[in-house]
């Protein structure tokens, strides 16, 4: 039988298209199964977002309470007899001394060394009777500061005494007692009793003065 030229020629054609055009096909599929499973067996990547936490800081050490908050002392535990303050007072009397009655005033000024313990300086003046006497005084005290309010005291002084008259000066010496009541804000008054006694009159002339005083004083 005789083949025809040009049907041999369209299969042989169509047989190399068809052969060629399988293979590709099987490729593709291939490919195509094979991204598939990888889809499916490699899961989809997450970020995980880290928990944020805050630190807790420690709790800060115990501190020790400083000495001037747990010294029994503190510095202005004796309130306006504390240590450091300043003290400014004025005094009025009755007296005699010299043979004569007087009425005396005075002023004065003073520094706490210590709690309850004070030094000082008074001026006074001596006035009505005859002579007039004016006074210098450097003196030390020393207040029971501890008492709920009325405080007693108790002083020493040294006293020169500028006189006329012909008589010479003099020096003396003597203490004080008494109570301070203390008021408000700073402010304070008392009553006491001094003992004076002169240490070179002439023997006519009484030498021990005892009289009363009254006083109000301020301190800051």
């Amino acid at each position: 039988m005789r083949v025809n030229p040009r049907f041999t020629i369209w299969a042989v054609a169509f047989a190399v298209i068809v052969g060629c055009f399988i293979p590709i096909t099987a490729m593709a599929q291939a490919a195509a199964d094979t991204t598939a499973a990888d889809s499916v067996a490699a899961p989809a990547p997450t970020t995980a977002t880290p928990a944020t936490t805050t630190a807790t800081p420690p709790p800060p050490p115990p501190t020790q309470a400083s000495a001037s908050s747990t010294s029994p002392a503190s510095s202005n535990e004796a309130g306006m007899f504390s240590k450091g303050r300043r003290r400014v007072s004025g005094t009025i009397g009755w007296g005699s001394s010299l043979g004569d009655d007087y009425l005396l005033l005075g002023i004065g000024v003073g520094y706490f060394v210590a709690n309850g313990l004070g030094v000082g300086v008074d001026f006074e003046g001596w006035f009505i009777g005859d002579p007039t006497q004016y006074k210098i005084s450097p003196r030390a005290d020393y207040v029971v500061w501890k008492s709920p309010r009325m405080k007693p005291y108790a002083g020493v002084f040294y006293r020169y005494t500028f006189l006329g008259e012909g008589i010479d000066d003099q020096s003396s010496v003597g203490g004080r007692v008494g109570v301070f009541y203390k008021g408000a804000r700073g402010g304070m008054a008392g009553a006491g009793v001094v003992y004076e006694r002169y240490l070179d009159l002439p023997e006519a002339l009484d030498d021990d003065v005892l009289y009363p005083e009254v006083f109000i004083a301020v301190s800051f």
